[in-house]
This record gives C-alpha cells, structure tokens and sequence, in this order.
C-alpha cells in the first residue's frame, strides 16, 4: 500500500514501514530509516532525499512543516532520553484551591485510571484568604524544588471545551528583574490553543484531547523546551537565575471563562547535569 500527500510518498508492506519520514526534535530536523537515525541534524525549510529499500523507491521532495503536525507515522527520539527519573509520592502533589470550599470540590483523584481532575470557576475566591490573586486549582510539586542542572516535566493533559483565560502549567519562581513577575513559565489556554503567556503559540486545536507535554527548563543555559506529544513546538531564552517548581492545574486570568478545568495523568519528574552528557 502506498500513501502520499503533496510531495510525500511512502510506501507499507505487511505492516512494515519502509521509509520512516522526516522528523523534527529540539535541535532541527533528523533523518530516520526504520527507526534508525540516518546522516546529521539540518534545518532547512524544506528537504529533500532519495532512498532505495527492498526493490521500493522512496522520495522526499519539499516536505514542509505543517506535514510533522499531520497524521503520517513519524519516528523521533524521546524527549526525556539522557535523563533521570526522580520518583514521586503522595507528598510531592500539594493541592491549591479556593480558600472556603472543600478539596473534593475543585479536585477528584481516579484511583482506576490515576487521572486528576482539576477545575474552578471565575467566580470562586482565591487559594488563601489574604491572597488578591485570581481563583485556581492547581498541584504545586512540592520537596523537588531547583536552582541549578536540568528539570524536566511530564504529563498527559486533557483540556475541557471551552476552557480560556487559564494556565495550566508553570514553572514557578523568576529572577527579581524579570518582567514576568514569580514565574518563569505559563501556558496559557486561549481558546483552545495552548500560548507561553499569552504571546507564542506552543499548541493549537487542544480542546478535548489527551495530549503528552514535556517542559525540559535548563538553568544554566536559561532556556526552556516544550514537546507536544514527543514533538519539539516551542522553546526560548529566560533570564537570569532563582528558586524554581513546577505546578499544573488550572489558574484564571483576568480574560478567564465561566468555568475551567483540565485533567492530568502519567506525572513524571526527571533531572539532568548537562545537557551535552
């Protein structure tokens, strides 16, 4: 069986793919045949290869960005490779919500498929009773606070419909003369699009879906990385140094709808030197 779309061609036999496509990690764009790496990273707009396996001819002509967000089987490397799993427990989930209504509810654990559900509503009050922030449920990771090396976060994340004006992940903690105010990091829902603040677009179409987020933030080389289900869609430079933690969940903003909520499963916490080791 053949598949194509535009210049793309790959062919399919017997369940095998011949010819993996063109993928894209943090570093550029990688060529991969049957899930080995092939040649070096490049980052061009657009490439092009010829390869020749079992009898088949194969061509990549103009393959463009937009097709690494479309249906066709990729291969790419894992973004948590190279780095350390810190185990988590029940202490590490500190749950944050409005002062004068009971955890269960704004937040429910699902001991079946291990999916927490968080949500809040505009109108609520703020997580403690002398804070003037806006309403959120949100877990702080607690006990696994950083200032130095390499942290990474995962999760599976589901976005109700209609859900905007929320963060739903953040690294917490900012150098005194960052603009940003105590965060390093916020990604936004807007619309159901997914927006570091609410400026770049990281995500879009989230609504309704269970998607995997990594967020790998070096603070050595101040920079942050997201992958949206293993794929490299965002990254920047931050300033300077501080205390840092990670929180998930949802938090409003002054453009915040009536209700939001977001569900998370899989949480994992990894930790690495160098990024070149």
């Amino acid at each position: 069986m053949s598949i194509s779309a535009n210049s793309l061609v790959f062919t399919i036999e017997g369940g095998q793919v011949l010819l993996l496509v063109v993928l894209r990690t943090c570093v550029g764009w990688l060529m991969a045949e049957n899930g080995e790496r092939r040649g070096k990273d490049v980052e061009p707009p657009q490439c092009s290869w010829e390869g020749r396996k079992n009898g088949v001819n194969l061509e990549f002509v103009n393959l463009q960005r937009s097709l690494l967000a479309s249906q066709f089987i990729s291969y790419h490397a894992d973004p948590t490779d190279g780095f350390t799993s810190i185990g988590l427990t029940k202490a590490n989930f500190e749950i944050q919500r409005p002062y004068n209504i009971p955890v269960d509810e704004r937040y429910q654990f699902s001991f079946n498929d291990g999916v927490r559900r968080l949500w809040v509503y505009a109108s609520d009050k703020p997580h403690a009773l002398n804070s003037h922030t806006q309403p959120r449920t949100e877990i702080k990771i607690r006990g696994l606070d950083y200032s130095s090396g390499i942290r990474q976060f995962e999760g599976n994340v589901f976005v109700l419909q209609g859900t905007s004006g929320a963060t739903i992940f953040q690294i917490f903690g900012a150098p005194k003369k960052e603009h940003r105010g105590a965060t390093t990091m916020m990604l936004v829902i807007d619309s159901g699009n997914l927006r570091f603040y609410d400026k770049d677009l990281v995500a879009s179409n989230v609504y309704d879906r269970w998607f995997r987020l990594n967020v790998i933030h070096d603070v050595s080389e101040g920079r942050i990385v997201v992958f949206i289900d293993g794929v490299h869609t965002f990254s920047t430079k931050v300033a300077g140094k501080a205390h840092y933690y990670f929180k998930f969940g949802v938090y409003a903003s002054s453009r915040k709808s009536h209700y939001m909520e977001s569900r998370w499963k899989d949480i994992k916490i990894y930790k690495k030197k160098n990024l070149r080791k």
